[in-house]
């Protein structure tokens, strides 16, 4: 049993969402040890069951799908636990770059997916999840589970994946914009990536009454696809051809998109993680400029691309506590996907959920 002096051990996910999170353990006594997961959400579902980690600050929909009910291949349904949902982290959606290989003439769009390979990081992450939401948009699901719209490859973290694409071991893979936008090759055409004659340019708001997910590729802060790679000589990351990639198209979650879990909600050293952390997010909102050095400089983003994703992202106001109306509405799409079965709802929202706010504070900007 952990004493409340020892540190929590957080999963999180490296990337510029973790910036609060950093300034709350540099400047406000977090108390925890930061355990990085690069290839996300579904690495830190399994390290929760195993007992590894005590916090995971991740994507709703890997969250959810995690807790949700699954239908086996032999029909039994199933349900996991080995974690709770305890707080908020980001109320905005998030903007999915869909990608495949810089020179995969073979795909040319979105509509061009269907049957394809499509790599993921691991079963039940957010770029595993999301595939089957873009799937139930474009209206690729069909009541027989044996011919389902693509076969999933598992491939670990972002830069397998931006291999796979290239050598062929998969066809596609989705991963948060600004961090696939440094690996975008030059467009071949003026135009290429940042227009489709198959995507819309129609922009719907994921917190719409409809709710749907929605494709865009002009009058976006994410659609300007040319990176700064071929100019960024100053940037320390190498990339080589086998990394970059095209950008095919977008897909937004229609939800907040990050959550934060525990293995044991009644842990006494929470109370001291939600007080750092909300500082952490108050320090990021009144300090800009060093968020942007620091995510310029640590992290694997451009100057650019850092300022203009401060200009997309709103963190929660508090984050302890998760509004159950979010919940019950990602977990109505992901059955719409086909990625869970129904259940009682109350029952299946009351089991995720172990601190509750109040639903209205939860309005999606």
């Amino acid at each position: 049993m952990a004493l409340v002096t020892d540190p929590l051990r957080v999963g999180f996910v490296p990337e510029h969402f973790s910036t609060p999170l950093y300034f709350a353990q540099t400047y406000y006594h977090l108390n925890a040890r930061l355990i990085p997961f690069p290839s996300g959400t579904g690495a830190m579902i399994q390290a929760l069951r195993a007992r590894e980690i005590d916090v995971g600050i991740g994507l709703t929909e890997g969250w959810i799908a995690g807790l949700g009910s699954k239908r086996a291949p032999n029909g039994v349904i199933s349900r996991e636990g080995g974690y709770s949902l305890i707080g908020t982290y980001v109320t905005t959606p998030l903007c999915w770059a869909i990608s495949t290989g810089a020179n995969r003439d073979d795909i040319r769009n979105v509509e061009g997916l269907r049957g394809k390979k499509m790599g993921i990081s691991r079963i039940g992450s957010g770029s595993h999840v999301m595939g089957f939401v873009l799937a139930d948009q474009h209206q690729w699901l069909t009541p027989n589970p044996t011919t389902p719209p693509f076969t999933a490859h598992p491939l670990g973290d972002f830069q397998a994946l931006r291999n796979a694409v290239n050598n062929r071991t998969a066809d596609f893979f989705m991963w948060e914009h600004f961090t696939s936008k440094r690996y975008f090759a030059p467009s071949k055409t003026p135009s290429s990536q940042s227009t489709s004659p198959s995507m819309s340019t129609t922009s719907h708001s994921p917190s719409s009454a409809a709710h749907t997910t929605s494709l865009h590729t002009l009058n976006s802060p994410f659609s300007q696809a040319t990176s700064p790679l071929a100019t960024n000589t100053s940037s320390p990351f190498a990339h080589t051809p086998t990394d970059l990639i095209r950008k095919v198209g977008e897909i937004y979650t229609p939800w907040p998109s990050w959550h934060i879990v525990a293995r044991h909600p009644t842990d006494a050293r929470l109370e001291g993680f939600f007080a750092a952390l909300d500082r952490g997010i108050t320090h990021f909102e009144t300090h800009q400029e060093e968020a942007v050095q620091y995510i310029s400089t640590q992290l694997d983003y451009s100057m650019e691309d850092a300022r203009t994703w401060l200009g997309t992202v709103q963190f929660a106001r508090g984050t302890q506590g998760v509004a159950p109306n979010v919940v019950e509405h990602t977990v109505a799409v992901l059955r719409q996907a086909g990625v869970l079965v129904d259940a009682k709802d109350r029952e299946e929202i009351s089991r995720m959920i172990a601190f509750q706010k109040d639903s209205g504070a939860m309005q999606m900007r």
